[in-house]
């Protein structure tokens, strides 16, 4: 392996401390203390719509039903499997995903840590681990939940750590493997969970162009990602192909393609809503990002005296510098490509914005002054999730998402547990997924979201059918929106009204029971 080939070969580290190519575990657990204790608040709170959605798949899944017939979602199966793991080990316990998401959020940080470090230094991880910590966590983007951008970006981080870790240290190119075998597990999480595979890949062409590496050296690295990722993705596509090749796919790629993306159907009034929501998380670390890079500017040609100098010199640190770069580009398309712009979808850029922010104050600055400035900058976000944790666990979902559901999935699943006989069936008319986790009750229909109702095609013809069936409709339907709102059309509002009269109201949520032909 020639000397050109690499982007940091051996000769490159000879003369620096080994200890500065380390991450700085000790400072790393800060950042994974901080971001559990920031997470903590929210495990005594109800848990959200899509957290009960995925474990009510999950464990009908478990009972017995047909994924993607018997409950839909448009996520991969490596989402639900997960779901259904964690369901299996906590025994059931609903309240205990919050659990999962601090183990996820611990997992976050130490990738962003370990990839920070060995592409910039030990001040730089250990920064990079506090501000992602601190960040990532913050409920004003839904950083407390278990949803698909926590859980597929901590795998997609520890995936792009492993290549940060390959890159510069050509003995260990084996790791591009694993790199490209968490890339695939993020990707089974979430579609969108590409950022890292994408800063790689876009790397590798960039390494070529600027002869960090050569074609073959770079060729061998995707090759050995491709193999990574087709691995996972082909046990998707085989139990894809088992279950229902054709409904795999269109829950996988299908209904993203053709009706929520950023091309077809995206949501740009709630991305200015969002964006106005998540500023006091995002906007310190684009201005540390600016701060950092005017410094590193003008102080380009004077020589650095800092204690955390960088690893490696010239064209090696240039190569790193750019992976740097690369990583929140490829966080941000991966967040524009979702198209909907939920307030969880912020989470996404966290990771590669605060590692580039880390590097570009670690390059620098003291290691002191760099912290300094950073956690001074983040007084914003400090500010704004201390207004939402310091509140009564009612008023948590709402401050924290805008949605009052996750309370009133509670008191429907007391009040049906109360009510119902062996045997009854209730349905929520027409999406409040959690509540199905709360009752512990499997869907009596496929769809949970009232975004997959309207928009899957035949659903809400399915629907109807069932509503009117003299032996399957369920004893009960909780009237979380109306049948109008449910099917504009007014066919549904039709069915319910003949066969549906009201029971009684709980929680202004009106309870309709069967109309009894016998």
């Amino acid at each position: 392996m020639t000397r050109q080939g690499y982007a940091g070969t051996m000769d490159d580290r000879r003369d620096h401390p080994s200890t500065e190519a380390r991450p700085n575990w000790v400072v790393i657990a800060v950042g994974s203390l901080l971001t559990v204790l920031i997470r903590l608040r929210a495990f005594w709170t109800p848990i959200t719509s899509d957290e009960g959605g995925f474990i009510a798949i999950a464990r009908a899944w478990g009972n017995g039903g047909t994924l993607y017939r018997d409950v839909w979602v448009d996520r991969p199966q490596g989402l639900l499997a997960l779901f259904r793991f964690w369901d299996w080990v906590s025994g059931g316990s609903t309240a205990s995903v919050r659990i999962m998401a601090m183990l996820f959020g611990v997992g976050l940080v130490i990738a962003v840590g370990v990839a920070a470090t060995a592409l910039a230094g030990r001040t730089a991880g250990g920064l990079a681990a506090v501000l992602v910590g601190i960040t990532a966590a913050s409920p004003a983007i839904e950083g407390h939940l278990a949803n698909g951008e926590l859980l597929s970006g901590a795998v997609a981080a520890a995936g792009f750590a492993c290549a940060c870790v390959a890159v510069r240290r050509p003995e260990r190119q084996w790791l591009f493997v694993l790199s490209g075998v968490l890339g695939g597990g993020a990707l089974s999480i979430k579609q969108s969970g590409y950022e890292g595979l994408l800063a790689i890949g876009l790397w590798l062409v960039v390494a070529v162009v600027m002869h960090w590496r050569t074609p073959r050296d770079a060729a061998g690295a995707l090759l050995r990602v491709i193999v990574g990722v087709g691995a996972v993705i082909g046990l998707l596509a085989l139990h894809g192909a088992i279950t229902g090749y054709s409904r795999w796919w269109f829950a996988f790629a299908g209904y993203r393609l053709g009706q929520r993306s950023a091309i077809e159907g995206a949501d740009w009034d709630r991305f200015f809503t969002t964006a106005r929501i998540a500023r006091p998380t995002i906007w310190p670390l684009l201005a540390l990002i600016a701060l950092g890079a005017v410094v590193v500017a003008m102080t380009h040609d004077r020589r650095r005296e800092v204690c955390d100098r960088d690893p490696f010199e010239d064209r090696t640190t240039i190569g790193a510098a750019c992976l740097l770069w690369l990583w929140p580009v490829a966080g941000a398309i991966a967040f524009a490509t979702g198209g909907q712009f939920h307030r969880h979808y912020w989470i996404t850029l966290c990771p590669g914005l605060s590692a580039l922010a880390a590097g570009l104050l670690a390059r620098r600055f003291r290691p002191s002054l760099a912290f300094g400035v950073a956690l001074v900058a983040l007084v914003p976000t400090y500010v704004n999730t201390f207004k939402i944790l310091h509140t009564t666990d009612r008023e948590f979902p709402v401050a924290a998402s805008g949605d009052n559901r996750p309370n009133t999935d509670e008191r429907i699943a007391a009040w049906f547990r109360a009510n119902s006989r062996p045997g009854d069936q209730i349905y929520v008319m027409c999406a409040s997924a959690g509540f199905y986790a709360d009752a512990h009750e499997d869907p009596v229909f496929a769809y949970l979201w009232q975004d997959n109702v309207g928009k899957v095609p035949g659903a809400l013809d399915k629907l109807r059918a069932l509503l009117g069936s003299q032996t399957a409709a369920p004893r009960f339907i909780a009237s979380y929106q109306t049948s109008d709102t449910c099917d504009p059309s007014g066919a549904l509002g039709a069915v319910v009204t003949a066969n549906y009269r009201e029971f009684t109201v709980t929680d202004g949520v009106a309870i309709l029971e069967r109309i009894s032909r016998t």
